[in-house]
């Protein structure tokens, strides 16, 4: 939770601890030395730009993040919504809806978004739990194709549904760097070799 941790940064700051955030970030920057992670805004932006193209610039959209409260969650909903509003008007969007990353609730929320919309062109959904959900709701409204899927992150089972069409394609980080370049990161700021640049970016690709 990127405001809940605030506090405990500034107390671990304060008892001349280094704090570095991986993935996602803290609402205060001053207190930690560095941030590693994916650009998550710009990973939305490039997402909403690819659902735009893939729709033809039409059509009613539904937003699943994965956790409300989050840094992360925020920035790839919000680079995703500004995309499409700059780039592609004829896209009704509705009201961004939660599935905290988990398979089955995801699944439930789709379920209820296709429901009430039965004329639901898209779902974009900002994590791995997200994306199988979407494709599990999909299957089972018998909508493969009909429904897009716009996906975020990497496993076998989204590969899968990629290659199944279920799936029409998602955004890929770069967990491995995040996870290298914290720790050189950190090992060179003790160290004394390097100071922590404030933000490293550790890049995002399309995948289709």
């Amino acid at each position: 939770d990127s405001e809940a941790l605030v506090p405990l940064v500034e107390k671990a700051t304060r008892l001349g601890i280094v704090v570095m955030t991986f993935d996602t970030d803290i609402n205060k920057t001053t207190d930690r030395i560095s941030f590693i992670a994916t650009d998550n805004y710009a990973a939305g932006k490039l997402a909403g730009q690819n659902a735009g193209r893939i729709l033809g610039g039409k059509g009613k959209v539904g937003v699943l993040g994965h956790l409300a409260g989050t840094m992360d969650t925020r920035d790839r909903v919000n680079g995703f919504v500004d995309a499409i509003k700059a780039g592609y008007p004829g896209i009704r969007l509705l009201e961004t809806v939660y599935g905290d990353g988990d398979h089955q609730k995801s699944l439930d929320k789709c379920v209820d978004m296709m429901t009430a919309h039965p004329d639901l062109a898209a779902i974009y959904a900002t994590n791995e739990g997200g994306a199988i959900g979407a494709a599990l709701a999909v299957e089972q409204k018998k909508k493969v194709g009909k429904v897009k899927i716009i996906g975020f992150d990497s496993s076998e089972q989204e590969i899968d549904y990629l290659k199944k069409g279920v799936i029409q394609g998602f955004v890929v980080q770069n967990p491995f760097q995040i996870g290298y370049l914290g720790v050189k990161t950190m090992y060179e700021h003790l160290a004394g070799i390097k100071k922590a640049p404030a933000r490293i970016d550790t890049g995002v690709v399309w995948v289709d």
